[in-house]
C-alpha cells in the first residue's frame, strides 16, 4: 500500500509539471499570433489582459479577469489554451475540469486540454470518469500525451498491466519518445517489471535516433534486472564493447 501511494504521488509530481510546461509552451507561442485576434473587441481585450497577467505569473489576477468570461473564451483563437493554463496555474481544479470539458466538446485545444481534464479528474478522485472520457477520445484520435494520461489513471486504480501496456503504446507512437522513457524510469511499478523493460528496449532500439543519456539510464535498469538479452541489444546500439557479467 505504501508503495502504491508513493507511485501515485510520483505520477502526480511528474504529470502536473508536464501539464504546466505544455500549456506554458502553447501560451508563449501565442505572441506570434496576436495579429490574428478575433473581431470580438470586448473578449479580445479581456484575452490580452489575461495573457499579460499570465506572463507576469500573476495567476490569481489572470483568473479573476478571466472568470466572468470563461464560458465564451473557447470562441477566441487560442482561448482554450490560455484558459486551461490559467486555471491549472491557479490550481482551480473544479473549473479546470469544466473548462477542459467545454473545450473538448468544441474540439478546441488539443492534447493540452486532454491533460488538463485528466489531471483535474484524478485530483478530485474521479478516476473512472477520467478513464471513460479518455478512452472515448482515444477511439476518435489517439496521441502519446493522451495515452500517458490514460496510463496514469489506470495505474491509480491498481490496473498495473493495463497501465504498462498503454504506456508502451505511447512510447511506440511518440516522435519525442525519449521524454516518455525518462518519465517511465521514475515509476517503480514500471521499471521493476522485467517484461515492461524488455518491451521498452525493443521499441527504443527500433527508433532511428539515439538519445544517449536516456538510453544509458535504461541500460542501467536492464543491467540491474539481469536481463542479458535486453542489455546486449541496448548496449550494442550505444556502442558498448564491454558488458557486465552476472
Amino acid at each position: 500500500m505504501k508503495q502504491r501511494k508513493k507511485t501515485i504521488l510520483t505520477l502526480l509530481l511528474i504529470i502536473l509539471p508536464l501539464l504546466l510546461a505544455g500549456v506554458g509552451l502553447l501560451v508563449v507561442s501565442l505572441t506570434d499570433q496576436q495579429t490574428k485576434m478575433p473581431v470580438e473587441v470586448v473578449l479580445s481585450d479581456v484575452w490580452q489582459e489575461v495573457y499579460e497577467l499570465y506572463q507576469k505569473d500573476d495567476y490569481q489576477g489572470a483568473e479573476a479577469k478571466l472568470f466572468p468570461h470563461w464560458r465564451d473564451f473557447p470562441e477566441l483563437e487560442n482561448g482554450c489554451e490560455l484558459m486551461v493554463s490559467v486555471f491549472a496555474e491557479a490550481k482551480n481544479i473544479e473549473f479546470l475540469e469544466q473548462a477542459s470539458k467545454k473545450c473538448i466538446e468544441m474540439q478546441k485545444g488539443g492534447d493540452t486540454i486532454i491533460e488538463g481534464l485528466a489531471y483535474s479528474l484524478s485530483f478530485q478522485g474521479k478516476v473512472n470518469e477520467g478513464i471513460e472520457q479518455l478512452e472515448a477520445l482515444r477511439a476518435k484520435q489517439s496521441s502519446p500525451r493522451l495515452l500517458v494520461a490514460l496510463s496514469r489513471l489506470q495505474l491509480m486504480l491498481g490496473r498495473d498491466e493495463q497501465a504498462r501496456r498503454i504506456y508502451l503504446d505511447a512510447i511506440a507512437d511518440a516522435d519525442v519518445w525519449s521524454m516518455w522513457v525518462s518519465y517511465a524510469l521514475k515509476v517503480p511499478i514500471f521499471v521493476e517489471n522485467q517484461e515492461f523493460l524488455e518491451e521498452v528496449i525493443r521499441i527504443v532500439v527500433s527508433k532511428p535516433h539515439v538519445h544517449e543519456q536516456v538510453e544509458m539510464q535504461l541500460l542501467a535498469k536492464a543491467n540491474k534486472l539481469k536481463d542479458k538479452l535486453a542489455y546486449k541489444q541496448l548496449a550494442k546500439r550505444l556502442g558498448h564493447k564491454h558488458m557486465h557479467n552476472s
